[in-house]
């Protein structure tokens, strides 16, 4: 969090650095930066015991500018202002606030973003009109004649913050250097990254982790331990990272848990940051995680559900026509036999109320869920049987599709029950069967002549036997050539399976 001084004269603004991002051999990102005549980065921490723990409290102050001079009094500009605030807890809700200018009184401000990662409140800013003076000895501000450091020659120190007011502040010192030779590198790349495409996957235990390595390359080369991590928060899950001071060449990231929710996987992006004499660089690496799609140690409210319902139930595949409908998973009921994805029941309380049956998948279909539909268009007014009942081919849909055609397919099941008996007043297998469907075709008898079926018949036309095993009774014709408006692809942006339409 930022604490200011009084208020200060404020100079001109000077740009510090151009950096400009590059894509490297062998997954690496890189960034540049040019660096300024001279330059000072003062660090400090503070740590202060309380009855909840440790907190620590990080700062960097990055001055500069743009001429060479062996004596030290004139403006600096502060260029950078970094502030870690470490807990011993979790950082809930998680923040971020980017891009937000801070006035910092007589003109002067600084474009600053709060974010958390873990337990660490990060606040950095980076652009603005902030500026020291340095003059006998002394930093502050030289109109006002208030002072927050001093300095001994090259060495500077400041404690930041109201006079009085800087018991979490610490003492932040630095010596000052003059330019580095032309620029300062940084690139990353991740280390356990599936097949160098930037895809992670939960593992498939009861307490599900996923881990992120990455490795950072700088020049100068030596500069790589001091490189600073920061990883996306993941809702739901806890972020550890090693070391824990998320320095160095290399780090890890491990996220213990699940998120709730489907559109909490796919894109991150992490970033690595270093500053050699006061050249400020910033890379980042986007990368995509995964749910393991046939476990179930998803954190919802259905443990027996596996992965894959509990998630695409939430995307536009689980709500067919935009409507949210039922599921009951019913992977060792009779209707769940080998080739079946799922099933509709006039004669199930739950089912007749807007639910369907959803059979396991993965078990019925195989493991790329694969169902093979026949491709039907029914026309009533069409003048010969073969002009109604249409039979154009077969189309095959795999995962998410066989997910999202099999709800769509149900669901017209069931509004095709709630238009004919819905609020009949009795059930319909031992009610109203019997007496307006003698066919047993789920079409009322009455209505069949006009709608083009016959009504003696279960199934008025199947052209071929495979396709009357298929179909079995009439209402299945007008639902094949209605579910025919499914549209395969609907969810592949929605997908974040674990071998899925986006991990092929």
């Amino acid at each position: 969090m930022i604490r200011c001084t009084k208020k200060r004269k404020s100079a001109a603004l000077a740009i510090l650095c151009g950096v400009t991002a590059m894509l490297a051999a062998s997954s690496a990102w890189a960034a540049t930066a040019e660096c300024p005549a001279q330059s000072v980065v003062l660090t400090g921490q503070n740590t202060v015991e309380t009855p909840l723990g440790p907190h620590t409290y990080i700062e960097t102050m990055v001055l500069t500018r743009q001429t060479h001079s062996t004596a030290m009094d004139g403006k600096w500009k502060v260029t950078k202002l970094k502030q870690d605030m470490i807990y011993p807890w979790q950082i809930r809700p998680p923040m971020s606030l980017m891009n937000q200018t801070v006035d910092l009184g007589d003109g002067a401000s600084m474009v600053c973003s709060t974010t958390t990662s873990g337990n660490v409140i990060h606040n950095v800013c980076d652009k603005g009109n902030f500026v020291l003076d340095v003059w006998g000895g002394k930093i502050g501000y030289k109109r006002t004649g208030v002072t927050i450091g001093k300095v001994q020659g090259r060495e500077f120190e400041v404690r930041f913050g109201m006079p009085g007011k800087q018991q979490l502040n610490p003492v932040i010192r630095g010596t000052v250097k003059d330019g580095a030779a032309n620029e300062v590198s940084l690139s990353i790349e991740l280390a356990n990254e599936d097949q160098d495409k930037g895809r992670f996957a939960y593992d498939i235990g009861p307490n599900p982790t996923l881990t992120v390595k990455a490795r950072a390359t700088t020049d100068p080369e030596s500069e790589a331990q001091k490189v600073h991590w920061k990883f996306p928060d993941i809702p739901g899950a806890t972020l550890t990272v090693t070391p824990a001071t998320a320095r160095g060449a290399e780090i890890e990231a491990v996220y213990r848990g699940m998120p709730a929710s489907n559109g909490d996987f796919g894109e991150k992006t992490l970033s690595a940051s270093l500053e050699v004499e006061g050249c400020p660089v910033t890379e980042e690496r986007t990368f995509r995680i995964f749910f393991p799609r046939d476990e179930k140690n998803h954190p919802g409210p259905n443990p027996d559900w596996p992965n894959w319902l509990y998630y695409w139930k939430q995307t536009a595949c689980g709500k067919p026509k935009g409507q949210n409908v039922g599921v009951i998973f019913a992977p060792n009921m009779s209707g769940c036999g080998s080739g079946t994805a799922g099933f509709y029941s006039y004669s199930e309380p739950e089912v007749v109320h807007k639910h369907v049956y959803i059979c396991d998948l993965s078990q019925s279909l195989g493991s790329d869920m694969k169902t093979t539909v026949p491709k039907l268009t029914y026309d009533p007014m069409g003048a010969t049987l073969a002009d109604r009942f249409r039979n154009t081919g077969v189309e095959t849909f795999t995962g998410i599709d066989s997910f999202g055609y099999t709800m769509y397919h149900e669901f017209i099941h069931y509004q095709n029950y709630a238009a004919w008996w819905e609020g009949q007043g009795q059930p319909y297998e031992n009610g109203l069967q019997p007496v307006y469907d003698k066919d047993m075709d789920g079409i009322p008898d009455a209505r069949e002549p006009d709608m083009g079926f016959d009504a003696t018949k279960t199934l008025t036309y199947a052209p071929s036997t495979a396709l009357r095993d298929h179909l079995k009774y009439d209402e299945h014709w007008i639902v094949y050539s209605e579910a025919r408006g499914y549209q395969p692809g609907l969810c592949d942006k929605e997908d974040w399976a674990y071998h899925g339409k986006q991990w092929p």
